[in-house]
């Protein structure tokens, strides 16, 4: 890849991080958390209009993220950072598609089971919709251990490397966010789960590195055509 296009492919992934960041953050926060009550989630469900375009913000925001770790990661330089950089992409890339899957899921079928069960669908259609939710609940720990926490870790440890190209302060906030990520998904595949709280603060600290980085990528880009300040 020439210069040229280096500098075009970060700035494009700096573009994705601020995007994604700001657009991950309206729909999530309009999402909110489901009741632990599954009768009273289905309801809330049910009921919301806005369920399937929330969605499908949160798909768009997924692709967002997942051009952004390809992107900056074409910002890295150093042996050492641009392996962590190109281990970060490479497991992204399914880690998006378990993000995209969960959440079709939950807003496609889970609203079409909670429509069905609150007009009447009875114990079956209740059913159902549980059953729709524990597979969703288990792709969602997938989600949140290989999107969002170990890329965006190790795209984090890149930034600490020497001369790594990338911004550091920020990476920081990657660090602990896709390790805290990892953390809760994979404890959630364990069957043990934590708190949903717990990760909400983790992809917050994610949101963070997201929008600091891609600001920061995007100006050095503009300024000189190389690479993010370390």
């Amino acid at each position: 890849m020439s210069s040229h296009d280096r500098v075009l492919v970060c700035r494009a992934g700096a573009l994705a991080a601020v995007s994604g960041a700001v657009l991950g953050t309206v729909v999530n926060l309009a999402h909110g958390d489901l009741p632990e009550d599954p009768r009273e989630a289905l309801t809330r469900v049910a009921e919301s209009p806005w369920w399937g375009l929330l969605h499908l913000g949160i798909i768009v925001t997924a692709l967002l993220i997942l051009l952004a770790v390809l992107g900056l990661g074409q910002a890295a330089r150093g042996e050492a950072a641009r392996m962590l950089a190109l281990a970060a992409g490479a497991l992204a890339l399914p880690g998006a598609a378990v993000a995209v899957t969960v959440t079709a899921v939950d807003g496609v079928a889970t609203k079409a089971l909670a429509v069905a069960w609150s007009a009447g669908g009875g114990q079956g259609a209740f059913g159902d919709a549980v059953a729709v939710e524990t597979v969703q609940n288990a792709l969602f720990h997938a989600e949140a251990a290989f999107f969002f926490g170990l890329p965006v870790l190790l795209l984090g440890l890149a930034t600490l490397m020497p001369g790594s190209g990338l911004p550091r302060w920020p990476g920081l906030f990657a660090v602990l966010g896709g390790a805290g990520a990892l953390v809760v998904g994979a404890a959630g595949l364990a069957g043990l789960e934590l708190p949903g709280l717990l990760f909400n603060g983790f992809a917050a600290l994610t949101t963070v590195w997201a929008l600091w980085t891609g600001i920061l990528v995007w100006r050095r880009t503009s300024r000189t055509g190389g690479s993010a300040p370390a």
